[in-house]
Parts: C-alpha cells; structure tokens; sequence
C-alpha cells in the first residue's frame, strides 16, 4: 500500500533525530549561559576583594588621580 502525502519513514526518524538534537543544544545553551553570568558574578566579586585589598595595602596608590598642586598664600606648594 502506498501512503500519499507523507514523509518517508527514514525522513521522519531523521526529522526526530534532528529534534532531539536541536532540544538538546538548547538545554546545554542554557546551562552554559547560566553558568557564564554565574562566573561572571564571581569575577566581579573577586575584582572587588582585590580593588579593596589593594586600597589597604597603600591608599595613597588610589589617591593619586585626585591629588594635585595648590598654592597657599604665600607662594608655596603644597598637596591637598
């Protein structure tokens, strides 16, 4: 018996294969997103505790940019 208007047994179990394929990649797109904004996280929290520590160690390291030279009165220079 001949069937009209379908696809081909071997076409359809491809089609399926190829589904399930696709279903899967997306999972795994979606894991590894997650698991990028997860890392993410962790390396903007671990540039903090640095950023910090290094303020401790020496913040005149940090103070640098917003120091500069005012003259007083008398002529003379000095930091503020």
């Amino acid at each position: 018996m001949e069937r009209t208007n379908s696809v081909p047994m071997d076409e359809t179990m491809e089609i399926l294969d190829l589904e399930r394929v696709i279903s899967h990649m997306e999972v795994d797109l979606s894991y590894h997103q997650s698991q990028t904004r997860l890392f993410e996280k962790k390396i903007m929290e671990a540039q903090t505790a640095l950023d910090d520590l290094r303020k401790q160690s020496d913040p005149r390291r940090h103070m640098h940019r917003f120091r500069h030279r005012h003259h007083d009165d008398r002529g003379e220079d000095h930091e503020v």
